[in-house]
C-alpha cells in the first residue's frame, strides 16, 4: 500500500509504504518523485534511501514514511 499525504499550509508531501504481508513486495515510484531526495520520518526497519528509486522493494511488515 502507497499514499501522498500533502502537509498543510506548505509544498511539502508525505509519501507512505506499507507492506502488511510477510513476503517481500515491490512498489513502483511514480515519475515525478524518482530520484528525488527525501527525509524519512518513521520506519520500522534501519534503512537508509537517498534518493527514491523507480522501485522499492519493501521487506516483510515493513512501513516508512519520506518527507518530500
Amino acid at each position: 500500500m502507497a499514499y501522498e499525504r500533502y502537509l498543510d499550509n506548505s509544498d511539502e508531501k508525505l509519501l507512505v509504504f506499507a507492506n502488511f504481508y510477510g513476503k517481500k513486495t515491490k512498489i513502483e515510484i511514480p515519475t515525478e518523485y524518482i530520484n528525488r531526495d527525501g527525509e524519512i520520518s518513521i520506519q520500522n526497519y534501519d534503512e537508509a534511501i537517498a534518493n527514491l528509486p523507480s522501485m522499492l522493494e519493501l521487506k516483510p511488515y515493513e512501513a516508512l514514511a519520506i518527507k518530500i
